[in-house]
């Protein structure tokens, strides 16, 4: 999005010279953090992963995600999916 020779900002800053471009802070924090967690716990977080897609595809396995957090007398809770940032 704002790469210096071919990206949307310079672009159209080329059209509209007075262009004031801000970055989304959220999305630069998330694409930190992100390089952060891979850098320093690059196999938990891909252990975290695998374990969320294990439960993810199919009713039979989402039931068995279920039936542990009953075994295990906790909270019932969603099953998130790692969403990764552009």
């Amino acid at each position: 999005m704002c790469g210096k020779e071919q990206g949307v900002a310079t672009r159209v800053a080329e059209i509209v010279p007075n262009l004031f471009w801000l970055q989304c802070i959220c999305h630069c924090l998330h694409l930190s953090m992100s390089t952060a967690c891979t850098n320093s716990m690059g196999s938990t977080t891909n252990f975290l992963q695998e374990i969320s897609n294990t439960f993810a595809f199919s009713n039979i396995d989402h039931s068995k995600f279920h039936s542990i957090q009953f075994e295990m007398e906790t909270k019932e809770r969603k099953n998130f999916r790692h969403v990764p940032t552009r």
